[in-house]
């Protein structure tokens, strides 16, 4: 086992506080720094050092840095975000992606296209080059959506045809929707209005206006039964998702519920 350690004192590094590193399409290593700059190392080492005297116009402290399927470069600063399309950089502007200000922390891409950033006090946002999705714009201003509750399933941004129910603190959310978002193999029995879903080895069973559940064969009281709203059956997304192996959290500020874990098929 070798390791190589890159210095400023070995190597063309501007400094030596390396805040993220990444990959692109091409097979460049792409390394943010607290004070330097981008650095770009080709395959064949040949290093590249961007910062605010060679096109970088929002500093040279980089807290973050992600590739996206364009191939495109984006970095995070106190002072915005910016993007480089493998020509020139390009800065970013609040307006454009919701977000109420420009001190921003960590930054992230999905399989769509989509940045998504998060600060430390002004929320998240989400942002495409190509456009958004008509549902997903400018979610991070909650004053579009007061009454609703978004959805995020290990990163992605679920759209589901009834809009989720905020009921004495519980969630709940329709259930063929979130059963088959979550890769739950899904049994509806009609006479008893009663449904199982299946992951692996969990299984979980309600019943319409029914507060007794089963979370593998163990009888669960639930605080908010599932019930029938605009023809759609709406379940607590809580009890099934824990009960199905998946890690949940809310975020009151944007009122989302995060969900992280297995079960993501669309993500397969």
């Amino acid at each position: 086992l070798r390791w190589d350690i890159y210095t400023t004192a070995n190597s063309q590094l501007p400094v030596n506080d390396v805040s993220a590193i990444s990959t692109d399409h091409e097979g460049n290593i792409w390394l943010s720094t607290w004070g330097g700059g981008v650095v770009k190392i080709s395959p064949s080492n040949h290093w590249t050092i961007y910062n605010s005297s060679t096109g970088i116009t929002i500093g040279d402290i980089i807290k973050a840095l992600a590739v996206d399927i364009r191939g495109w470069i984006w970095i995070n600063t106190n002072m915005g975000t910016a993007y480089f399309n493998g020509t020139v950089w390009q800065q970013l502007q609040p307006t454009e992606t919701g977000l109420p200000g420009n001190d921003m922390d960590s930054i992230s891409t999905d399989s769509l296209g989509n940045i998504w950033f998060t600060t430390a006090q002004n929320s998240i946002a989400v942002y495409n080059p190509d456009g958004l999705a008509p549902d997903l714009t400018q979610i991070t201003d909650v004053t579009q959506h007061p009454e609703s509750i978004l959805l995020l399933l290990n990163n992605r941004y679920l759209i589901p045809d009834t809009n989720p129910l905020l009921e004495n603190g519980r969630t709940l959310v329709p259930m063929r929707f979130i059963f088959e978002a979550l890769g739950a193999e899904i049994n509806w029995i009609e006479g008893l209005q009663q449904v199982e879903a299946t992951i692996g080895n969990n299984q979980v069973k309600l019943t319409i206006n029914d507060s007794n559940a089963y979370a593998n064969g163990q009888l669960i009281t639930l605080d908010v039964p599932p019930k029938l709203v605009n023809n759609r059956t709406l379940v607590p997304l809580r009890f099934i998702s824990e009960s199905l192996g998946l890690q949940v959290d809310w975020d009151p500020v944007i009122r989302a519920v995060i969900l992280t874990g297995a079960g993501d098929s669309h993500g397969k």
